[in-house]
């Protein structure tokens, strides 16, 4: 039997479907162009009921400057669209636009491309840009040169070329005003590797003219917004790049700081190689410092400082982790490291300071900011002893990670590591051994680190002054057995401004760890100076040899409110150095030319060479220019000083008399040249 359906039933067929679907509208769009320079590939539109196509919908010129385009659209239907200056995205208007689709055929009023339309009374007027380049993956230089270009110039050119004015921070502000219009940009790093455009949709610029100069807010290149996360405290972004940490293998990176107790925040890799960043939020305006670590020890170098003023939404400029500089191509180059331990070999054929035993196992190392203070790396860290000689040396090589910093300055010291054997001879005689008995002061260096810079050119090859552990020549041992007072004496008249009064405890503290130890004085342990009624205060230490020339020493006084002592710090200078000098050979009682009180560093540090010399010594190392090192300048002033040309000093002669016969000639030169070309030692 067939079914049939029923009047009744057809109707609610029919109003079921006739619901479903609706009858189309059409609605013409329109746009005013007349502010505008329209591309030559005409002006189109795109949204979401023609598939957000930027090319396929073009509008057609209908009267004077406006443009329409014609759409059949559902009734009741929610677009958005844009209109676009072309064909592609990057053309197309700032302006977010929508529509709910009308129930009858529409023609919509023309809107002005970017809702721009020039306001009766506008004048041209100066724009200020500001942008941020802490969004440029691996950017750090704020000597590079940033042009803004766009429709307002061209698109070309560099003259619109923006200042650095502090970190990621820059500005331009424009020559000559410009025009009331709408007008499109971009920023342009100029770099070795040619022009960088922003790689972001083109910039909008809407100079209306009629409320005086424009000052535009922060643009970030490349990005619409900055790298840290806003909240409604002042949001900070620190960055940093790893690719200068030595031998660097992937470790975390870390900000640890005043303001989170120093425990370290662990940072995030931007995914742009080795640079890490932390977005962090204040509550109230901060001063802070801070430091960087990678790993779990990793600390930057002591001597690092950083500050920040938080006193709104910023960025901390990226830097390189330590602050040192990296090449991505390095240059060859071989440094040698060399230390005499004439004055400290505990061997019958030595007279000195018995504490180094190479048959004991005892190991003398290199330790710097180049293999992070330690000698996990034994390659790169111990010393080797060239067979029949006092003298020891390490090599290292551009093969080794150190050859990507380069003109740097480098810190190390020389460092004494001790075999349980010795420790244990030591502490049957002397007693239990300080904390960081190893570590040398440097008494030319002012108790601080010693320092090397490496240069960028090709093939270098650097050959480090050949030094004493502690600068200790094996002339400059007072012979065991042998007495000496030493009288130190400070004036203290003007101390007052470090809230010394007379009558205060004055004290003097020696920092010569060895010196404490081999004495019996204890770790820095302090002698009280006696008050001469003049403003001045003395103090007697007597040593027994063997004990070293010179002397590391700060003053200190005491008062029932405080314990004040000068110097301090990490640089040159954190002691006092000065030297005793025999007199025709034989060592006597030395009294100390008086200091006077300074409770900052620098303190006092005697010259090392002058000192050297008065022992009756000097040292070949072919610095006869007198800056440390042994280079190419100082065979051009032995060349000029034999030619008679510019004779040298008296007192660097002696350092140019490399064969030690004590005359000044060619062979002189020709040793030179072996030592900077490594082919000698």
């Amino acid at each position: 039997m067939t079914a049939s359906i029923y009047p009744k039933q057809l109707a609610v067929v029919l109003t079921i479907v006739m619901s479903t679907f609706s009858f189309a509208v059409q609605v013409t769009f329109q746009v005013d162009m007349q502010y505008q320079d329209v591309s030559p590939d005409g002006v189109h539109i795109a949204g979401g009921f023609q598939g957000w196509d930027s090319a396929a919908s073009e509008c057609t010129l209908v009267n004077d400057a406006i443009y329409a385009a014609t759409f059949e659209l559902n009734p009741g239907d929610y677009h958005d669209f844009k209109y676009i200056n072309g064909n592609y995205w990057d053309t197309a208007e700032g302006v977010q636009r929508n529509i709910t689709v009308p129930a009858e055929d529409t023609i919509l009023d023309p809107v002005f491309f970017n809702d721009y339309e020039i306001v009766e009374g506008s004048e041209p007027v100066n724009v200020t840009f500001h942008l941020n380049t802490s969004t440029m993956p691996g950017y750090s230089d704020s000597t590079n040169t940033i042009v803004i270009r766009g429709n307002l110039n061209g698109w070309s050119g560099n003259d619109w070329e923006l200042i650095n004015i502090g970190g990621d921070y820059w500005s331009y502000t424009t020559v000559a005003p410009l025009e009331p219009g709408n007008y499109e940009y971009k920023y342009v790093n100029l770099g070795l590797a040619g022009d960088e455009w922003e790689s972001t949709n083109n910039r909008y610029l809407v100079v209306t003219g009629i409320d005086g100069d424009q000052e535009l807010p922060i643009d970030y290149f490349s990005a619409l917004g900055p790298p840290y996360i806003e909240t409604d405290g002042l949001d900070v972004y620190f960055r940093v790049s790893a690719m200068s940490i030595l031998c660097y293998e992937s470790e975390d990176l870390f900000v640890a700081g005043s303001f989170e107790g120093w425990t370290g925040i662990l940072m995030t890799n931007e995914g742009s190689g080795d640079i890490w960043g932390l977005s962090y939020s204040f509550e109230t305006p901060t001063e802070i410092d801070y430091r960087y670590r990678h790993g779990i020890d990793g600390w930057e170098s002591s001597g690092i400082e950083r500050f920040a003023n938080i006193t709104r939404d910023t960025t901390l400029a990226l830097v390189y982790f330590n602050n040192y500089y990296y090449y991505d191509s390095p240059p060859e180059y071989n440094i040698t490291f060399q230390v005499d331990l004439t004055g400290w070999l505990d061997e019958q054929s030595e007279a000195g300071i018995p504490m180094f035993s190479s048959s004991r196992g005892d190991t003398l190392e290199v330790l710097g900011n180049f293999n992070d203070w330690n000698d996990t790396d034994v390659a790169h860290s111990v010393m080797t002893r060239q067979p029949g000689t006092t003298n020891f040396y390490l090599s290292l090589e551009s093969a080794w990670c150190l050859g990507y910093l380069i003109e740097h300055e480098y810190e190390y010291k020389y460092f004494i590591k001790h075999s349980p054997e010795s420790i244990f001879l030591f502490e049957s005689e002397y007693g239990l051994m300080y904390p960081d008995m190893g570590w040398e002061e440097s008494p030319q260096n002012g108790g601080s680190n010693r320092t090397f810079n490496l240069g960028y050119s090709e093939n270098d090859i650097y050959h480090l002054p050949m030094a004493g552990y502690y600068d200790l020549p094996a002339e400059g041992t007072i012979p065991a057995g042998q007495q000496i007072i030493t009288t130190y004496t400070i004036d203290m008249s003007d101390a007052d401004t470090s809230g010394f009064v007379p009558g205060d405890e004055v004290r003097l503290i020696l920092k010569d760890k060895w010196t404490n130890y081999l004495q019996g004085f204890g770790d820095e342990a302090p002698t009280i100076a006696s008050d001469n009624g003049d403003g001045t205060y003395t103090a007697i230490v007597t040593l027994t040899g063997p004990a070293p020339w010179h002397t590391l020493y700060v003053w200190e006084f005491v008062n029932a409110d405080t314990t004040m002592q000068e110097g301090g710090g990490l640089g040159y200078g954190k002691y006092r150095v000065r030297y005793m000098c025999p007199s025709e050979g034989v060592w006597s009682d030395w009294d100390y030319p008086i200091d006077i009180w300074t409770e900052e560093p620098p303190l006092f540090v005697e010259d090392y060479q002058s000192a050297f010399e008065c022992l009756g010594a000097c040292l070949t190392d072919g610095d006869v220019t007198g800056d440390g090192t042994l280079n190419i300048l100082d065979i051009v002033a032995m060349v000029y000083h034999i030619l008679d040309i510019e004779p040298l000093l008296d007192d660097m002669i002696c350092h140019g008399d490399m064969d030690t016969n004590e005359s000044i000639n060619i062979i002189d030169i020709v040793i030179m040249v072996d030592f900077i070309l490594g082919l000698s030692y």
